[in-house]
């Protein structure tokens, strides 16, 4: 996935229906209300899966349970085809405050070695 792709993928899925923004959460649906908590990374996922909240939330849990030796970063790495590097520098971005919406214009504007 190109910086462009995540952009947009990051912000189709936080235009999905019931989707919250979260700095805590990486892909969250609650059992009791129509609501998904995610954070950037979550939303990009939400996105790339044409905003299909529980597929996202079960795809993350699965990779997360099975392959315990990967961290957070080289699972989201593994399922949106970027680097680890820029996973963390994108979680390292929105747990310091960025919102969603300014990190998508960073990747759309950025350059950098990795994808």
């Amino acid at each position: 996935m190109t910086r462009h792709e995540l952009a947009n993928a990051m912000i189709k899925g936080l235009h999905t229906p019931n989707v919250r923004e979260d700095q805590m959460a990486y892909v969250h649906v609650s059992e009791k209300r129509p609501l998904c908590k995610a954070c950037a990374l979550g939303c990009a996922l939400i996105g790339s899966l044409d905003g299909d909240t529980r597929e996202a939330e079960r795809i993350y849990r699965y990779k997360d349970q099975t392959e315990t030796i990967k961290t957070v970063y080289d699972i989201f790495s593994d399922l949106l085809g970027i680097s680890p590097e820029l996973a963390l520098e994108i979680e390292f971005k929105h747990l310091n405050g960025m919102p969603v919406q300014q990190i998508a214009a960073w990747l759309k504007t950025s350059e950098g070695n990795h994808v």
